[in-house]
């Protein structure tokens, strides 16, 4: 807890994912470095199956929502690459495929396997 500011530490689970070849955009007279629509959609996939709180169900919709809309514009061999790039257990892997089917997603469509 930092005291003056009444906030303390929150983890993050698979924040590092947001890192990985970012994209920048021009904003007016400012430049933003963004997670890349892959990077971003995997990244929600495996958070809403580890939402926790009060408002879990909300959240986890909205972010299955997200995902839903950046499926028509991620490249598929680019979430392939990241998946067989970035490490991750069978269970996290599981959580993708299950994130993927409430959705109606299929992830076979990916070069690399996801299972």
């Amino acid at each position: 807890m930092i005291r003056p500011w009444k906030v303390s530490a929150q983890l993050l689970p698979f924040i590092d994912l947001l890192f990985i070849r970012p994209c920048t955009v021009r904003i007016e007279d400012f430049l933003v470095t963004i997670p890349s629509p892959e990077t971003f959609f995997l990244h929600k996939l495996l958070v809403a199956r580890r939402r926790s709180g009060s408002d879990k169900e909300w959240k986890r919709a909205k972010d299955l929502q997200q995902c839903g809309a950046l499926a028509e514009v991620v490249r598929g061999e680019e979430i392939g690459r990241l998946l067989g790039e970035y490490r991750m257990s069978r269970g996290v892997r599981n959580d993708i495929l299950k994130s993927c089917a409430e959705i109606g997603i299929d992830p076979l469509v990916w070069p690399e396997s996801v299972g």
